[in-house]
């Protein structure tokens, strides 16, 4: 629908009147630094011979101009609406020189910047676009009406990334970092194993499934990747203990794993998970629907199937239960009686899992494997959950989880989100979700939640850089575009990389 040109698409709308459509919010730049670097920027404005000003946001200075341009005399028609756009283009220098680096687009940090139609004394502020296949898809019959069901959450601000990432962005390699901020003693893990063992010696693998009834026609089990903060081959297994009570117990062996701190490939992970080989260690819960304090309980086994004080589960080596599970299940552990209270079940989000492509697993693939999905969901769905975690699940099988044969709609939007969908499912859904769905307090069920707590999130994302909290999902959120939607939908003026 709209010509595009350049690097990219920044497409800018305001008043129903202007564009720009050349670079994308969130585009992300790989050159080995921003000085110098030109960016081709291009849009339309509704009027001929209009200005157009560039501008940069400047620590130091605010919003400067960077270049400015005229638009077309030539009007423009687009899919069928009578009403004329007029083109424009510039080419601008964000970063002149290397004294302006820190202030304007720093090494592996985000830029600011705006387009402004002037009009006279009146200055209007372009909107941008995240996606610009939105153009086409959502095209309303006018190009004034697209661009109101496309626009930005970003208020004029295009926020673009130098994807560059310095050693000094990823946490501090000198002491644990990951999964830790609920970090109980390496004493308090042996006394909490113990209390699991009513004061007899720590039970194994096999003592556990036997005391949950594992092994008959009532178990679930499912196969997959998980691919989004883990990174491990995952062979999981579920059953409801007590229909009454609502008790269940799951347990999960994991493959694949870190040899020498690097973290085998989705492909070798799912080789042997398919296989049920070289698994490397299974962590288990339990949810006992007739107790209160310590009603989840978590329990790791080493491959021989002995039970364990520790888990690995990133670069760092092994770290003390049940302080690592919780980072993400949620709930405190209380060393003076040895319990967890508040702690949740996961829902299984089969969208964020990867799945086995060979042939002679074809059983082990996503489509075969979404009834049990469903099952495993309905189980999560009996036990005490977050109203973010009920929620999810509800949506996602649209109120009928204990239905068989319900699909799972994964691209599904909380109502509080319906305004920010955009960033709900390009930075909340991806990197902050899984762990936070059972968070509570920080559940993130509506885009409310999320501006309530804007300041924490600037700080432990865009400043100390502790979340997202898992190693992989980490690394995933600082090589996506995903930090400049947050900072757009925060309104952040500086940080994320700067």
């Amino acid at each position: 629908m709209y010509k595009r040109t350049g690097i990219g698409t920044l497409a800018v709308f305001t008043a129903l009147a202007a564009c720009t459509s050349n670079i994308e919010n969130g585009q992300r730049f790989t050159a080995p630094t921003m000085v110098g670097q030109p960016l081709a920027l291009s849009g339309f404005v509704d009027r001929p011979n209009t200005t157009v000003e560039i501008e940069i946001l400047d620590s130091m200075q605010g919003f400067v101009g960077i270049g400015s341009t005229v638009s077309s005399e030539t009007p423009l028609f687009v899919g069928g609406d009578p009403t004329p756009l007029y083109e424009w283009s510039i080419s601008v220098v964000p970063v002149p020189t290397s004294t302006l680096l820190t202030r304007r687009w720093p090494f592996g940090g985000l830029g600011r910047l705006r387009a402004v139609e002037v009009l006279g004394s009146i200055r209007r502020v372009l909107y941008t676009f995240d996606e610009l296949s939105c153009l086409n898809t959502n095209w309303t019959g006018s190009w004034s009406g697209t661009g109101v069901a496309c626009q930005s959450h970003d208020n004029g601000t295009l926020t673009l990334i130098h994807a560059a990432i310095l050693p000094g962005v990823l946490p501090s390699s000198s002491g644990d970092t990951w999964l830790n901020r609920r970090e109980n003693s390496v004493s308090e893990a042996s006394d909490y194993v113990t209390k699991l063992a009513g004061g007899a010696p720590p039970e194994a693998l096999s003592d556990f499934k036997t005391r949950n009834g594992f092994g008959g026609a009532d178990e679930i089990t499912a196969t997959y990747f998980n691919a989004a903060d883990l990174g491990f081959g995952r062979e999981m297994h579920c059953r409801q203990t007590s229909a009454s009570a609502g008790s269940i117990a799951c347990y999960v062996t994991n493959y694949g794993g870190f040899t020498g701190g690097i973290l085998a490939p989705e492909v070798d992970a799912l080789h042997d998970a398919v296989r049920g080989v070289d698994e490397f260690a299974t962590v288990a819960m339990e949810f006992d629907g007739t107790s209160g304090a310590n009603n989840v309980k978590f329990y790791v086994f080493d491959d021989a199937g002995s039970q364990l004080e520790f888990a690995a589960l990133d670069s760092e080596g092994a770290k003390p239960v049940p302080g690592i599970c919780l980072s993400c299940h949620g709930g405190r552990y209380d060393p003076a009686t040895d319990t967890v209270t508040g702690a949740h079940f996961l829902p299984f989000d089969v969208s964020s899992f990867g799945f086995t492509t060979e042939p002679a697993f074809a059983h082990l693939a996503r489509a075969p494997q979404e009834e049990a999905f469903r099952q495993l969901n309905a189980l999560v769905a009996r036990t005490p959950l977050t109203a973010a975690g009920a929620d999810l699940i509800d949506g996602w099988y649209g109120g009928a989880v204990d239905v068989a044969g319900t699909p799972f709609f994964e691209d599904y939007v909380p109502s509080g989100w319906s305004s920010e969908a955009y960033v709900y499912q390009n930075v909340v859904r991806p990197y902050c979700r899984g762990c936070h769905v059972s968070i509570g307090g920080l559940e993130f069920g509506e885009f409310a939640n999320l501006l309530a707590a804007g300041g924490r999130i600037s700080t432990h994302v865009c400043t100390t850089r502790q979340m997202p909290h898992a190693e992989l999902t980490y690394t995933k959120f600082w090589t996506s575009s995903a930090r400049a939607h947050l900072s757009g939908a925060l309104g952040l003026t500086a940080g994320c990389g700067n």
